[in-house]
């Protein structure tokens, strides 16, 4: 039903809002539904230094707020690979050549 279809959405969870747009039965040859995507993206360091100062203002990491930048960027707190993480839908394993070249895409 086109008149019942949304114009936009707007979300920051990626992988769960595609089933929006793909079929539940795989013998169905067309979409759901077609859609154009665009993103907006930080600067990967901008985001980094963002996350250091917000941890460090928030009660449950105050203790962050006496820890030097050179140390959080050394420690296992900072984000590693975010964007291809966020892409490839891989949050908690190691990641492959085979997921930089899949966020590519």
């Amino acid at each position: 039903y086109p008149e019942q279809m949304a114009d936009f959405v707007y979300t920051s969870h990626l992988h769960p809002t595609l089933s929006l747009f793909s079929n539940d039965n795989e013998q169905q040859q067309q979409p759901r539904a077609q859609a154009r995507m665009f993103t907006l993206m930080r600067d990967p360091m901008e985001r980094a230094l963002s996350m250091f100062y917000y941890l460090g203002s928030t009660a449950e990491e105050q203790h962050l707020s006496s820890v030097h930048l050179e140390m959080y960027a050394r420690s296992n707190r900072l984000e590693h690979n975010w964007m291809v993480r966020f892409l490839t839908n891989e949050l908690v394993q190691d990641l492959t050549p085979d997921h930089l070249e899949m966020a590519k895409q």
